[in-house]
């Protein structure tokens, strides 16, 4: 029996089963890397360097300089450079202002 919004109690579990079997999944296989947090940098090394300089600078930017993301102070200096796709995603990059302390 379906119920008005289109979702049985069977589909439900069906969907609570899979939450849940995928966030154990997901922490049994990152609680490894929980150790290294400080001191590696987890990932591909290309794309987790991207986004550790990513996130510096958006944090440099804002807050020492006063400048908008997307204005490459620092590259190509002392002409600099503009990359809008810096900030065309800050999503990443505003979550994790409270966890950086450098």
């Amino acid at each position: 029996m379906r119920k008005q919004n289109g979702f049985s109690r069977e589909d439900f579990f069906y969907f609570l089963f899979d939450l849940i079997l995928g966030l154990l999944f997901t922490a049994l296989l990152t609680a490894p890397a929980l150790k290294f947090f400080k001191t590696h940098i987890l990932g591909y090394p290309h794309d987790g360097f991207e986004y550790i300089w990513k996130m510096w600078w958006f944090r440099k930017a804002w807050f020492e300089l006063g400048i908008s993301p997307s204005k490459l102070a620092y590259v190509n200096y002392p002409y600099g450079g503009y990359n809008p796709h810096i900030v065309a995603s800050p999503f990443v990059n505003v979550l994790a202002l409270p966890l950086l302390s450098w």
